[in-house]
């Protein structure tokens, strides 16, 4: 390996200067010299015995970059597998021929004599894959003098070959499992020393296996079905009286239940007791339900909570966007100016102009100049900076300096242009404040949200326009201001029953709330959950109806949302705070003008 005979000579004077001595009886024997291999224990001895891997290692790729040799690769774009080392055991991949097999007992051949290790081949094995004869595999047995590798051998405890029949593959697991537990039967045990029998010895029997191999769902049911019955009845092989579900026994005994009896809320402190905070985090901002109900999987990107191939693509697209920006167009423009962008009623050849400048697009000096094409990149006004779409249109200081809201300005501007005749397909919403009929409350709600914490906001009113009451609620985690809005809306409908209002409207700022609520769809996801209770809740209603209102008809209860962290958990009966006072007045003011 081309190492300096000084460091040879050093290495080997470490290695053959020691001595051994066995103890008999107490008593040290006669010392004697070893005369080959490496001392275990040695902090030494690993180092040396990889110097000498990396030699088998290196004779094996020389064969095969002559050709002698082939490798394999488990899938297309998998790496090139030639051989794989683990501790003193080799496994070497070869085609099933003569001409490699004696390839690979002239590698082992030069390994004994250069090395002085020598292989034990009644240890080592030759397994084949199903296409290769019969005659064949013996042969190549008898020239490498190796013995075959059996259907259900194992290596390191594990099966070397796994086959159709995972059950029977696996068995072993199952069969030790039964052996300890019938070993077990005759002692007399409480059932407290079951219990730490069964967690000591018999659970952990299948953990070793199963940190490689996924077991099927018949052994585990075996498995379990056996430590269940030893449990209860002290015999493995007698059904007894399961007084409790095995899944209720399998529960942590701090835990018992996060979840309160009665209102769904969770055991904040027994929550934070057992685990981490990052892990604490996220379960109390887990939304519950008011009725206990079936665990199931969703798509949290979706309003239903049904995994939709559109909603996949958006999700990785956005991924995609976030982790690898363009370098091109540098940090792109905010969600809301796109959105301004391309909703405005302007000519379409001014929202791509408009486009081009926000992506750096324009063929202005720089950016030609970063293409590669050879121009002079200096601003053709000011003669002092590079030229580049913001420059040119935000910071020179001879040309004009108009700012992204100017921009979107114009543009709204340009919307009074004439461009024919046009058909509208917005439905129109009321933007005031409006009385409710006669002996119905009408309840405005609204909320805030604001790194994924909400506050509530609500306002009730009777068909004059008097107070009836107000309140909020502060802070409610929860993660999107969706989720916020709906949240609200149960909330809201809780405190109506509280007060005894039987006849209500419920009234939001909030569309996608409106839509969802109208759309009556079902599903899994936490918008859909929150509905389904507030469609459970309403139902103590004499009356009841939810409908929209433009921002600025919900004006009270917007302002009482965003205040809610100065009044957390408050209600006020037949009065308001003094800062929505005139809110409420004007409220009443415009309402009287219609």
């Amino acid at each position: 390996m081309g190492f300096p005979s000084a460091w040879v000579s050093f290495i080997m004077e470490c290695v053959t200067t020691l001595r051994f001595q066995v103890m008999l009886n107490g008593n040290p024997q006669v010392p004697f010299d070893p005369g080959r291999g490496l001392r275990q224990g040695d902090p030494l001895s690993p180092y040396l015995f990889i110097l000498c891997g990396e030699v088998f290692s290196a004779l094996i790729q020389k064969e095969i970059a002559f050709g002698m040799l082939t490798s394999i690769k488990i899938a297309r774009s998998a790496p090139i597998i030639s051989h794989l080392l683990f501790a003193d055991d080799s496994i070497v991949f070869a085609r099933a021929n003569h001409q490699e097999a004696e390839c690979i007992r002239s590698i082992l051949a030069v390994y004994e004599r250069v090395s002085g290790q020598v292989i034990n081949f009644d240890k080592s094995m030759l397994s084949c894959s199903h296409n290769v004869p019969s005659t064949c595999f013996n042969e190549l047995k008898e020239l490498l003098g190796v013995n075959a590798v059996e259907s259900y051998d194992k290596y390191l405890g594990l099966p070397t070959l796994i086959g159709k029949s995972k059950n029977q593959v696996f068995n072993f697991v199952k069969e030790r499992v039964w052996k300890k537990l019938k070993g077990w039967k005759e002692c007399s045990l409480s059932r407290a020393g079951r219990e730490v029998l069964i967690k000591a010895v018999a659970q952990a029997i299948p953990s070793y296996v199963m940190s490689c191999f996924i077991l099927s769902d018949g052994l585990c049911a075996d498995i379990e079905r056996m430590i269940s019955r030893f449990f209860w009845s002290g015999d493995a092989s007698k059904r007894g009286i399961h007084w409790l579900k095995w899944k209720a026994l399998c529960r942590h005994k701090r835990e018992g239940d996060l979840i309160s009896q009665g209102p769904q809320r969770w055991k904040k402190d027994l929550i934070e007791l057992v685990f981490w905070p990052p892990t604490t985090k996220e379960i109390l901002q887990t939304l519950l339900p008011l009725v206990p109900r079936q665990d199931v999987l969703m798509w949290p990107e979706t309003i239903d909570g049904a995994y939709t191939a559109k909603s996949g693509y958006e999700f990785v697209k956005q991924q995609r966007l976030r982790s690898s920006p363009s370098s091109s167009t540098g940090q792109p423009p905010p969600t809301r100016f796109w959105k301004a962008l391309w909703t405005a009623a302007a000519l379409p050849r001014c929202k791509e102009i408009a486009w081009r400048v926000a992506v750096n697009i324009v063929p202005v000096n720089g950016v030609l100049r970063r293409r590669g094409i050879e121009v002079d990149d200096t601003c053709v006004f000011c003669k002092t900076a590079v030229e580049t779409s913001s420059h040119a249109l935000f910071s020179c200081p001879v040309g004009q300096q108009p700012s992204v809201e100017k921009v979107l300005a114009r543009l709204k501007a340009l919307e009074s242009i004439p461009s024919g005749p046009t058909v509208s397909r917005t439905v129109e919403y009321n933007t005031r404040w409006s009385h409710s009929q006669a002996n119905v409350i009408k309840l405005n709600f609204d909320a805030s949200f604001v790194d994924k914490v909400a506050g509530f906001g609500l306002i009730a009113r009777n068909n004059e326009g008097l107070i009836m009451a107000a309140a909020c609620a502060y802070p409610v985690g929860t993660s999107t201001a969706l989720l916020a809005e709906a949240l609200a809306f149960r909330w809201a409908i809780t405190l109506a029953l509280d007060l005894h209002f039987l006849e209500v409207y419920f009234e939001t700022d909030c569309l996608q709330l409106y839509e969802a609520w109208n759309k009556g769809r079902q599903g899994s996801s936490y918008l859909m959950s929150i509905l389904s209770d507030c469609r459970n809740l309403i139902s103590g209603f004499n009356v009841c109806r939810f409908s929209f209102v433009r921002r600025s008809g919900n004006s009270v209860a917007d302002r009482l949302a965003k205040d809610s962290s100065k009044y957390p958990n408050y209600v006020w009966i037949e009065e308001v705070p003094p800062e929505v006072e005139v809110l409420v007045q004007s409220d009443v003011i415009a309402n009287l003008a219609t």
